[in-house]
C-alpha cells in the first residue's frame, strides 16, 4: 500500500544521505590528495629547474674546455713556428743543443697541458651523463605521479555519476508515488 511506498522512499532518501555523506568524505580526500600532488608537481618543477641551470653551466664549461684546446691548438702552432725559427737561426749563440732542449721541454709542456685538458673533458661528460640519468628518473616519478592523479579523478567520476543515477531513480519514485496519490483521491 501507500505506507510502505512511503516508507520504501524514506529508506531510499535515507540510503541517498549516506552516499551523499560517502561522496563528501571523498572529495575530502580528494581534495587533500589534489594538495599532495600539488606539491609534488612543485618539487618536481624545482628539480627540472636545478637540472636545467645544471645543464646550462656543463654547456658553458663545455664552450670554456673548446676555447682552451683551440688556445692550446694555437701554442701547439707557434711553438712548430718557433722550432722552425730556432732551426733557422742557428747562429744565434744559443747552441743548437740547448735550442733543441727547450723546444723539446715546450713540447713536453704543452702535451701536459693538452693533457689536463683532455682529463677535463673526460669528467664534464660523466657528469653530463650522471646529470641526464637523474632528468630521466625525474620524468618517470612525474609520469607515475599523474597515472594517480588520473586514476582518482577516474574513482571521483564514478562515485559522482552513481550518485547522479540513484538521485534520478528517487527522483522517479517520486514520481510514482505522487501519481498513486493523485489517482487514489480521483477515486475518493
Amino acid at each position: 500500500g501507500n505506507e510502505e511506498l512511503d516508507a520504501q522512499i524514506a529508506n531510499d532518501e535515507r540510503e541517498l544521505e549516506k552516499v551523499r555523506q560517502a561522496q563528501a568524505r571523498s572529495t575530502a580526500g580528494f581534495d587533500e590528495i589534489t594538495d599532495q600532488i600539488e606539491v609534488m608537481k612543485n618539487t618536481l618543477s624545482k628539480a627540472a629547474a636545478e637540472l636545467q641551470n645544471k645543464k646550462d653551466e656543463t654547456a658553458n664549461m663545455h664552450a670554456l674546455l673548446d676555447d682552451k684546446k683551440r688556445a692550446l691548438e694555437r701554442k701547439k702552432k707557434a711553438l712548430i713556428r718557433a722550432e722552425a725559427e730556432l732551426e733557422s737561426h742557428r747562429t744565434r749563440s744559443l747552441t743548437l743543443e740547448q735550442a733543441a732542449k727547450e723546444v723539446e721541454q715546450m713540447a713536453k709542456d704543452a702535451d701536459v697541458r693538452a693533457e689536463r685538458a683532455e682529463r677535463a673533458l673526460q669528467e664534464l661528460k660523466e657528469k653530463t651523463y650522471k646529470e641526464s640519468e637523474h632528468l630521466f628518473k625525474q620524468r618517470q616519478e612525474e609520469t607515475n605521479t599523474l597515472a594517480e592523479i588520473n586514476g582518482a579523478q577516474r574513482t571521483s567520476r564514478n562515485a559522482s555519476s552513481r550518485i547522479r543515477k540513484l538521485d534520478e531513480q528517487a527522483q522517479r519514485q517520486r514520481e510514482l508515488v505522487y501519481n498513486a496519490d493523485f489517482k487514489l483521491q480521483l477515486l475518493e
